[in-house]
């Protein structure tokens, strides 16, 4: 289940974005798909610019590459240009028929921006710098070769137990219990570089 989507034992919302799990992923530096830590990787967003890009901005958090890939063929927005988007602000969207990820060297900065769809409600945004790899698609399986190289050159990351101890408790189902003492972790561990972090949404 992708790490940023609201969750409970009794729900799972696959079509929403929490912030509030934004916010614990931004603090610890982990990944927005599968909510494990980045070491040197690239950090991998969508884009919509053409071009050379030193720079990006998203409101999506950053993943790893293989976690890319993989929603690539998972997620029915990703997968598909004929899938739209079903809330009631961006109800009919469609996907562009080509979709561009861009490996990143880091992220420079998060911050906290109104949204265009909810004035009033602020969300996280990730600037990216560096940009250092890339792949585009107009159906997924243009990426299998890539997504199965990926995941045989994947290692495993050193987690000291207290970082295992947040992991565990942020990828329970439990946004009502243990996801909210993963947010306050996230909190008195430095989110307070965002100076409204108490205006986002939810």
């Amino acid at each position: 289940m992708i790490a940023t989507i609201d969750r409970s034992p009794q729900k799972v919302d696959f079509g929403s974005i929490n912030e509030r799990r934004k916010l614990a992923l931004t603090t610890f530096d982990w990944c927005a798909v599968c909510g494990l830590p980045f070491a040197d990787e690239l950090r991998w967003q969508v884009v919509f610019q053409e071009g050379p890009l030193p720079t990006a901005l998203a409101g999506e958090a950053p993943v790893h590459e293989a976690c890319a890939l993989y929603a690539a063929q998972v997620c029915p927005f990703l997968f598909s240009p004929h899938s739209r988007l079903g809330d009631e602000f961006r109800k009919g969207a469609v996907r562009d028929a080509m979709v561009r990820f861009v490996g990143f060297e880091s992220t420079s900065a998060v911050n906290t921006h109104e949204s265009g769809l909810q004035p009033g409600v602020h969300t996280l945004h990730f600037e990216h710098q560096g940009h250092a790899d890339e792949f585009s698609y107009h159906s997924p399986d243009e990426i299998q070769e890539r997504f199965t190289d990926a995941l045989a050159s994947e290692r495993d990351l050193p987690v000291s137990d207290a970082e295992g101890v947040l992991i565990r408790l942020f990828n329970r189902l439990d946004d009502d219990g243990d996801g909210d003492v993963v947010t306050g972790a996230a909190l008195i561990a430095g989110a307070a570089f965002a100076k409204d972090v108490f205006n986002l949404q939810a």
